[in-house]
């Protein structure tokens, strides 16, 4: 049903606008129905003129009761056919096209900040709210304090940017002007720290610029262990082509693990329309980047879709007939040709550098869990007589045991550091379903050694 038009009149200073403000809009009754977002620059820093006709995200009530929804994508619901439908027009306010101000022209309103002259008061001011690391809100006189010292934070506090960050006034173009002037000198930071700027609250293309150069000196390994958090970001970037979509592709094409990984984490998710042309179009590019890599990737899909239908064959029988029973069945439907063929002598979507060679079918089975895992086993082909074992589970997401499986990756790091090597091969997981199990008893008995070190003492 087409709605009559409406005219909203939004008071804000053009100059003021940054490249990645966004519009919000909403329909509602009693409670929100729909949002979308759409961006005021487009991908060439123009402002937005003419109509536009954006398709609406379906609103899903929560305890917030928020309208507006600015975290939201600002892609348009590709579902066209069961989205509403709002028609928006911005208007011509110059009879030429406004485009944001080129960074040369922001350094021109640059004031110097560096040179101010601070009591010894307001120098242990600065230090006491640099060293708190609980701080998120600032009372005003903190904020001016912060401001006015800025180029002190720089030359002995670089780490506590964020803060600087935090209250920069984004809708002043002055103190843009002389913030982002003031990134270029700043000295880059550790990943840890350049990792904060990442968030929602810093999406200046600027400040991304830097973190990227920050994330630039990570080693390939230390990468990996920040890999699923970065693709994760990638969901907030307001624009398709952005610093840390061509820094994740110049890494995954210059090192196949991290494509590897790479690969899966966006192809994981490739079922969520918010994101489905954003990652689609970030694995294009990789796939046209590394045409070799293909070939081991489609066998790697073949087979996990192959892991599906088994394991919706086992979830829609199990309780028709006895374990046992549905227990052979399943054997049987391995052994077919089809099945043997897409499931065996593929790279394992877990850890690369594993060739699951034939699988075992007599040795497969399901779990007992609500979901059905699949219990996988497959020759090992570099070790005689060892096995490869991998449970598949589908129908959860995996995220957050993937979290935590990173988080115990993180503190066998700090272990090794600290000259304690517990000498176990943790369990891996993609968002695909798939879990990697290692059989080898040596490996349990020192994760239960590990445990038992953080045990409180009785």
């Amino acid at each position: 049903r087409k709605a009559e038009s409406q005219s909203m009149e939004v008071r804000h200073s053009i100059c003021a606008l940054l490249t990645v403000t966004s519009l919000c809009g909403f329909f509602h009754q009693d409670c929100p129905l729909a949002w979308v977002n759409t961006m005021v620059f487009d991908y060439k820093d123009q402002l937005k003129t003419g109509e536009f006709l954006l398709s609406t995200w379906p609103s899903v009530p929560d305890d917030k009761g928020d309208l507006l929804n600015p975290m939201g994508t600002v892609e348009k619901n590709p579902n066209v056919d069961s989205a509403a439908g709002l028609l928006i027009r911005f208007p011509n306010i110059r009879p030429h096209p406004l485009y944001y101000p080129h960074f040369d022209k922001l350094r021109d309103l640059e004031k110097n900040g560096g040179k101010v002259i601070a009591t010894k008061v307001e120098h242990m001011k600065l230090k006491e709210i640099v060293d708190n690391k609980n701080y998120t809100e600032f009372f005003e006189d903190e904020k001016e304090l912060l401001w006015k010292l800025r180029g002190v934070v720089r030359e002995r506090y670089p780490e506590s940017l964020s803060k600087l960050l935090l209250i920069t006034k984004w809708n002043k173009h002055e103190d843009v002007a002389q913030m982002v002037a003031f990134l270029q000198k700043w000295p880059d930071l550790p990943a840890l720290h350049a990792l904060e700027l990442l968030d929602y609250s810093f999406p200046d293309p600027m400040v991304r610029s830097f973190t990227i150069r920050c994330l630039r000196k990570l080693r390939d390994e230390e990468l990996l262990q920040y890999l699923l958090q970065l693709v994760q970001v990638l969901k907030y970037e307001s624009y398709l082509d952005c610093d840390l979509a061509t820094f994740l592709l110049e890494r995954a094409l210059s090192n196949k693990r991290i494509g590897h990984f790479l690969f899966w984490h966006l192809r994981s998710e490739m079922h969520v329309s918010s994101v489905s042309l954003r990652f689609g179009l970030i694995l294009e590019a990789y796939c046209r980047g590394n045409i070799y890599h293909i070939k081991s990737l489609c066998k790697q899909n073949e087979a996990l879709n192959k892991m599906k239908a088994l394991n919706d064959f086992v979830k829609s029988g199990w309780q028709k007939t006895s374990r046992q029973q549905m227990t052979d069945d399943m054997k049987l439907c391995i052994k077919q040709e089809a099945y043997m063929e897409a499931l065996s002598y593929l790279l394992s979507p877990l850890n690369p550098s594993i060739m699951l060679s034939e699988i075992c079918a007599d040795r497969c089975k399901f779990m007992d869990s609500k979901m059905k895992p699949l219990w996988l086993m497959y020759k090992n082909k570099w070790v005689q007589g060892d096995t490869v074992g991998i449970i598949f589970k589908n129908g959860d997401d995996l995220r957050q045991d993937m979290l935590t499986l990173q988080m115990i990756q993180l503190m066998e790091i700090l272990w090794k550091k600290e000259g304690l090597d517990l000498r176990y091969v943790l369990a891996a997981g993609v968002g695909t379903k798939i879990i990697f199990q290692s059989f080898r008893s040596e490996q349990n008995h020192y994760l239960f050694c590990s445990i038992s070190l953080f045990r409180p003492a009785k």
